[in-house]
């Protein structure tokens, strides 16, 4: 164990033999640049002249490494994800991380998650652009909604809209003698803790 000081002025522990175990055998596979800072291998050529000290040659300040960035990329090497937080604030946190990985010279096994969670999550609704405002399924190309078809004198129409989040666009139009419109409301998203299954829920 070893006691390093970060950019921002925290100070932490570092445990050498856990890097270096992942590095061996977990979720640091094949970040070799990461392995030669941190000079597990003997034949690093990225030795650094103002090491952190003799146990730990990586120096977290002049790489201008926050404790926040670095215990979240522990928790993401200890745990394979970054569940347990709002998908809004794990996008943030993951953003974090994925700089590091490349001040750190790549860390595949993190390329791999950020490209699952980008491709599976939907965000939260406040990340709307504020000009996006689509009134019908086509016209809806970042998929932030559910949509539905409903004549315009539908008796459940009152109850959808006060009891379950539903809206009514301004397109409407004519099928035979009937009026429909259509109405939408927000997707979330669930991601479940195992980081393996992506669910899209309506918000009611």
């Amino acid at each position: 164990m070893n006691i390093i000081e970060f950019s921002d002025g925290q100070k932490g522990v570092l445990d050498m033999e856990f890097i270096q175990k992942e590095y061996h055998s977990g979720r640091l596979r094949e970040a070799h640049i990461m392995a030669e800072l941190f000079e597990f291998r003997k034949d690093s050529k990225f030795k650094q002249e103002n090491a952190h000290s003799k146990e730990c040659p990586y120096n977290f300040v002049e790489w201008n490494v926050t404790e926040e960035d670095w215990l979240l990329l522990v928790k993401f090497i200890k745990f394979g994800n970054l569940n347990n937080e709002p998908i809004d604030k794990r996008a943030r946190q993951l953003e974090k991380i994925y700089r590091l990985g490349h001040k750190l010279g790549g860390i595949p096994e993190l390329d791999i998650y950020y490209k699952y969670f980008h491709s599976k999550t939907v965000f939260n609704p406040c990340k709307i652009p504020d000009d996006y405002n689509p009134q019908s399924p086509e016209q809806d190309r970042l998929k932030f909604y559910q949509w539905a078809c409903w004549p315009s004198h539908s008796a459940q129409i009152t109850n959808m809209v006060n009891n379950h989040n539903w809206e009514c666009t301004e397109i409407n139009y004519t099928k035979g003698a009937s009026y429909f419109n259509y109405y939408r409301r927000l997707w979330k998203r669930k991601i479940e803790s195992d980081g393996q299954q992506d669910i899209l829920e309506n918000t009611s």
